[in-house]
């Protein structure tokens, strides 16, 4: 496994993460795995002491975690971060290096975060669903960014936590008026 320098899984099963021994993934750069079970408790295998060269971590298309719990990474190298990862209560994100986030914030639903604390030299940020500034926090982020993207106009709060952003992508439903009456698009 040293030499592997991609992983892409896409699994309707759940996943078993090899035993954490440090550096067992030394060549790993990007990780994608998509609708797959994993145990939260693995979720430290991506980190530096696993993956030393990891750049891209991607958690996405209905993962699952097979019990709800907290999901801490810790990684010098990590650059870029999807995480859609149902059933994670908190998730902690250490990486001084990482640019490119793309998480969802929004209590009450099992596909988002309920709390986040992210410590990152942050440049390009797409957050999906409510940002609560109680609840979500950035560290380290400083007051501006290359890209923001929203989906809800209820995160003006995120908005508020940067003083300038070079593009803001706003994403919002609107109501298709259909003979005189609202309706919602599905």
């Amino acid at each position: 496994m040293e030499k592997v320098t991609s992983i892409h899984i896409s699994s309707g099963h759940i996943l078993r993460l090899p035993p954490s021994t440090a550096g067992s993934f030394k060549a790993l750069v990007v990780v994608d795995i998509a609708y797959a079970r994993l145990d939260g408790r693995d979720m430290g295998c991506f980190g530096s002491s696993h993956c030393p060269r990891l750049r891209a971590l991607h958690l996405r298309g209905a993962v699952r975690l097979v019990a709800v719990s907290d999901v801490s990474i810790r990684s010098e190298s990590l650059e870029t971060l999807f995480y859609r990862v149902e059933g994670t209560r908190r998730l902690e994100v250490v990486a001084p290096r990482l640019r490119v986030l793309r998480a969802q914030g929004h209590s009450g639903d099992p596909a988002k975060l309920d709390e986040a604390r992210i410590v990152a030299r942050l440049a390009d940020v797409a957050w999906y669903g409510e940002y609560d500034p109680a609840r979500h926090e950035f560290v380290q982020v400083g007051r501006h960014l290359q890209l923001l993207l929203m989906v809800e106009l209820s995160m003006t709060a995120l908005m508020r936590r940067f003083d300038t952003v070079d593009q803001l992508v706003l994403r919002l439903g609107i109501p298709q008026v259909v003979y005189g009456s609202y309706t919602s698009r599905s």
